[in-house]
Order: C-alpha cells, then sequence, then structure tokens
C-alpha cells in the first residue's frame, strides 16, 4: 500500500481541512462569555451602572456570546 500524496490526505481522519482557526474562535467565545458574565454580575450587584454595562457589552462584542 503507497503512501497519500496529497496534503489533506497526509492530515489524517477528521482533521480540520476547511481552516485552522476552530480551536482559536472557540477560546474567544469563552472568554467573551466569561466577561460578559462578570460585566453583568457586576451590574446587577451594583457595582457597575446597567448603561456601562450595556456599552461595555456592546463595545466588546459581546451582544452574542
Amino acid at each position: 500500500m503507497s503512501a497519500p500524496t496529497s496534503g489533506n490526505a497526509q492530515r489524517g481522519l477528521g482533521a480540520d481541512t476547511a481552516n485552522h482557526y476552530g480551536t482559536q474562535d472557540s477560546a474567544r467565545q469563552v472568554i467573551k462569555q466569561h466577561a460578559k458574565r462578570l460585566i453583568v454580575g457586576a451590574a446587577c450587584r451594583g457595582l457597575l451602572p446597567f448603561k456601562l454595562a450595556e456599552w461595555l457589552i456592546q463595545r466588546g462584542g459581546m451582544r452574542d456570546a
């Protein structure tokens, strides 16, 4: 049996051949979710004004996190 010749075949089964950003994107999403939880928690405890918390969430791109 001969060795695979194409680059995609050499990567093996289950390899992400479309891009290499899967783990980076998911890590960013986790960080955004955690930051949003902290901001909302601080606003609920009265440590931040709600308008400031809303602005931080919108500004940080965490609206859908």
